[in-house]
């Protein structure tokens, strides 16, 4: 899929994630639509693409107080929350205590992440809600190359390259 997405004229960049079934593409709407990118697909590779529905909005989510188990305190809310519908952790920073995620606004609030995240873990968050600062949309793109990098080398079997 991410071969027939690379090769139209228009794409920026495009990465598969296999085990959650999506393609996120980064693309020049002057050059391509949402339409040709998805005939693409279906049209050049045994996958069947669809453009999400709704709207998301991204967050990070902050934990109270301090602690030396920050790591494997966000790894478990980052668990937690990978399982809730239309919620898409994108990167941990347990230095600062902060976990940033993407949301669907019609699957899901705030407050349910929030609350969901208190009940199975017991770690108390506050949610920053809205757009993040340029910074903070810096460093998930660069986690998420790196991550993805990772799975493609595991993927390969490549783990020690």
């Amino acid at each position: 899929m991410e071969s027939v997405l690379r090769k139209q004229e228009g794409v920026i960049t495009a990465e598969a994630t296999f085990w959650k079934k999506q393609a996120v593409v980064e693309y020049d709407p002057d050059k391509i639509t949402p339409r040709e990118l998805i005939e693409a697909v279906n049209g050049n590779s045994p996958y069947r693409a669809s453009r999400l529905g709704g709207s998301y909005r991204f967050m990070s989510l902050t934990m109270e107080g301090d602690g030396d188990n920050r790591t494997e305190a966000l790894n478990a809310v980052a668990d937690v929350l990978h399982d809730l519908p239309g919620v898409e952790v994108s990167a941990l920073d347990p230095p600062n205590g902060k976990l940033y995620l993407k949301y669907a606004t019609d699957k899901i609030s705030v407050e349910n992440i929030v609350e969901t995240a208190k009940s199975k873990t017991g770690y108390k968050l506050v949610a920053k809600s809205g757009d993040l600062l340029e910074k903070e949309e810096a460093a998930i793109a660069e986690e998420r190359g790196k991550l993805f990098k990772k799975f493609l080398r595991r993927l390969m079997g490549k783990d020690g390259q």
